[in-house]
């Protein structure tokens, strides 16, 4: 439904996971939820030809049920929808490499 460009997006695991090793600590997490109208965000979209009804399909379909993790739901006659949105902070460590020979040391 998004830019084409855009094929996945990471989920928290795979977010947490992309840190695990890259010496960076003191993380601060914030999570989010960004509520937009179904019409505003098809407009926005990029839909195949001939998935926009599909896609309003499904997502009025979802009401109530929330299979989709997006919390459908009614506000007067327009359909909203959500997303969750998570920020990471993170401070790099500093670290001074010589190299002596084959062998690293680390200040």
């Amino acid at each position: 439904m998004r830019d084409p460009s855009h094929t996945h997006a990471l989920t928290t695991m795979e977010f947490d996971d992309l840190f695990k090793s890259s010496m960076l600590l003191n993380c601060l997490k914030s999570r989010y939820e960004v509520t937009i109208e179904l019409e505003a965000q098809l407009s926005a979209s990029f839909p195949k030809d001939g998935d926009e009804f599909k896609i309003r399909e499904m997502i009025t379909n979802d009401i109530g049920v929330n299979n989709l993790d997006i919390n459908a739901h009614r506000k007067g006659n327009q359909i909203f929808l959500q997303s969750t949105h998570i920020c990471v902070c993170r401070n790099k460590t500093i670290m001074k490499h010589f190299i002596y020979g084959n062998s690293y040391c680390h200040n």
